[in-house]
């Protein structure tokens, strides 16, 4: 069941950076020391012996640090832009975010949106890994358009992170155009 929450909340793993218990934050600022620097910072948090996650931004952690330090690229994080997909069947916003239940009323789904003006931003739709084999991310992300473009939305902001090559394919489909990729690599 798909429906427009009341109150949102995430189901319990739906919506972390794929498979880290941290996630690193922050890095450094360009200039002639930023590799040796983000090379530091990455060296003292993987000193906590932690799973971690980064995102290679370029600006702030260059990827090829985090390759040096045998850090693995897992998946990416993505900034669609485009239209409203049509046609369309089927804090955040209430009147456009959507929410997925199981049969027994559990959380198995979320699309969380702001409607601001003529457009819609949304955070990535997060879908429970036990739903993940399903078509519930696409619906969530049906089902949040239809009720933005009700209001009068018009145009598409989708931030997406650990895009499978199957949910990138999906948003391609839909008409949408990556506007920046930036990596997310994983710690050994």
């Amino acid at each position: 069941m798909i429906g427009r929450p009341r109150r949102l909340c995430c189901p319990r793993d739906c919506c972390r950076t794929p498979r880290a218990d941290l996630e690193v934050l922050g890095g450094a600022r360009p200039g002639p020391r930023q590799a040796q620097v983000a090379l530091a910072l990455l060296r003292a948090a993987s000193a906590s012996g932690t799973l971690l996650s980064a995102y290679a931004d370029d600006a702030l952690l260059p990827g090829e640090a985090l390759r040096r330090l045998g850090w693995r690229r897992v998946g990416q994080f993505t900034d669609w832009r485009g239209p409203l997909p049509t046609p369309v069947a089927h804090g955040s916003d209430d009147t456009v975010s959507h929410v997925a239940l199981d049969a027994s009323g559990q959380g198995v789904g979320i699309c969380r949106a702001w409607l601001d003006g003529d457009t819609l931003t949304i955070g990535s739709p997060g879908v429970h890994p036990a739903w993940r084999h399903t078509t519930l991310r696409h619906a969530l992300l049906r089902a949040t358009c239809d009720a933005a473009r009700e209001r009068g939305a018009r145009g598409l902001i989708m931030q997406a992170w650990g895009d499978t090559p199957a949910e990138t394919q999906a948003d391609a489909e839909l008409g949408l155009t990556a506007a920046t990729v930036t990596p997310i690599h994983l710690s050994r």
